[in-house]
């Protein structure tokens, strides 16, 4: 009963979720459907006086289903989650500019860098921590962009996904 709930439950809440991976809502439904199907079949066979089997076919499947998916779903979410994060990391790690992460939360950039970062929440902050530096590095979100851009002295470099990385260079320092 609790896996039918789930699965006629499951689709109307990843309707309403915000950002998920794509194919995430369709590996959970599918999911949901195949969990429901072993307990169907569970329950056929702890009616037919077979509660050993039953107990034990219902727990390994669900053990097996759960390992299949999980497979299927971490790289989903992980692709979401980190995207080119950690390329970019790799890619700014190996110049001598400082790394700026704006208005982000990614602790894995150090990791990827394999050296110190700077992070730094609001537009203001940044400004003036760029107004410091000749140049600089900066990963972001892409919705972060348009106010990057006010600056006039950056370059988007790449994106992608919900990631962007942004050269800085001061037009200030040279003179």
């Amino acid at each position: 009963m609790v896996y039918s709930g789930a699965g006629m439950v499951a689709p109307r809440l990843m309707l309403k979720a915000k950002s998920l991976p794509p194919g995430l809502p369709a590996l959970v439904v599918s999911f949901a459907a195949v969990q429901t199907a072993i307990a169907f079949v569970s329950i056929l066979l702890g009616r037919l006086r077979r509660l050993v089997a039953s107990a034990n076919f219902f727990v390994l499947c669900s053990c097996a289903v759960f390992g299949v998916y999980l497979n299927l779903a971490l790289p989903l979410i992980s692709a979401k989650l980190e995207g080119p994060v950690p390329d970019f990391s790799h890619f700014v790690g190996q110049s001598n500019l400082p790394i700026i992460v704006f208005d982000m939360r990614k602790p894995g950039v150090p990791f990827y860098a394999l050296r110190r970062v700077e992070n730094i929440n609001g537009g203001d902050e940044l400004k003036h921590r760029l107004s410091q530096l000749p140049a600089a590095y900066v990963l972001t979100t892409v919705n972060k962009i348009d106010f990057l851009q006010t600056l006039k002295e950056t370059k988007v470099v790449s994106r992608g996904g919900d990631y962007a990385l942004v050269h800085f260079v001061n037009a200030n320092a040279a003179e």
